[in-house]
């Protein structure tokens, strides 16, 4: 195959459209993943694994942009072309962001089914990978937190943490979100200002990966809004709120449920 009729020239447009979602781009994003989806099936079928990669990434940025139906359609259409035993690793990451959608429904239980699920898959056929494991153990750690088994999720996040520290010497993207995701659990558990400060040390690092006004950092300010409500500081949680819906109603627009859920949270200060 020549020109734009092989998967390596997809392999190009899905890391163009990873790029783009990083920026919060969507639209830019998906246009690019559904080309390389294109391109894939073109070159080796419609049910070959080999599109598994292109299937994710549209699913994973209809989730961001809320289409959660959407994105559980492609997630489920990627697991019906892996076998599990010849492709364990897309295996676990379609299980996983089956999960995430879950998670974003809000139906926690079932969400950490699928993490614990895509944990232990991880163990037996990657223990060795350090950045596998200590992701999945976020993952967990994250829905437990939201289940409200703050003990629990922080040990998940301390673990997930201490992995990337011994496997990793700069800071990178994963481990901010370990750090965050730490800070909440702590915040769960009545450590606030412990907490803020690994939000805090997160924000810092975000800020230098993906800008001031990213999605990213709206999340960090969204949670330190939380922990001052908690601190009841309500004029500076305030402001963290207001920093936050600004960056999401931008990206996403008024009927996104995270600008929904922060202008319920603002009209509830005093």
């Amino acid at each position: 195959m020549h020109g734009e009729k092989n998967g390596g020239y997809a392999s190009a447009l899905n890391d163009l459209g990873d790029i783009l979602a990083i920026q919060d781009k969507y639209k830019e994003a998906l246009s690019y993943h559904k080309k390389a989806l294109k391109i894939d099936e073109e070159v080796f079928g419609k049910n070959h694994k080999s599109n598994a990669e292109s299937i994710r990434n549209i699913g994973y940025v209809l989730l961001a942009q809320g289409k959660a139906e959407e994105a559980l359609s492609y997630f489920n259409q990627g697991l019906e072309i892996i076998n599990k035993a010849e492709s364990p690793g897309w295996y676990i990451s379609f299980i996983q962001s089956i999960g995430e959608v879950l998670e974003y429904r809000e139906d926690y239980e079932k969400a950490l089914e699928k993490f614990d699920e895509g944990l232990q898959l991880t163990k037996k056929y990657y223990s060795e990978d350090k950045y596998r494991v200590s992701w999945s153990l976020g993952l967990k750690g994250r829905v437990l937190y939201k289940l409200g088994k703050y003990k629990e999720a922080l040990k998940c996040q301390q673990q997930a943490l201490n992995i990337r520290k011994k496997s990793q010497k700069d800071i990178s993207p994963g481990m901010t979100n370990n750090l965050e995701d730490l800070g909440i659990a702590y915040v769960g558990l009545n450590k606030i200002k412990t907490g803020i400060k690994y939000i805090k040390q997160a924000l810092l690092f975000k800020k230098k990966y993906y800008g001031m006004h990213n999605t990213a950092i709206a999340k960090s300010f969204k949670e330190l809004g939380n922990a001052c409500m908690k601190l009841r500081d309500k004029s500076q949680a305030k402001k963290y709120y207001n920093k936050a819906l600004g960056i999401y109603n931008r990206v996403f627009g008024e009927k996104d449920k995270e600008v929904i859920k922060l202008k319920e949270c603002i009209s509830k200060i005093n």
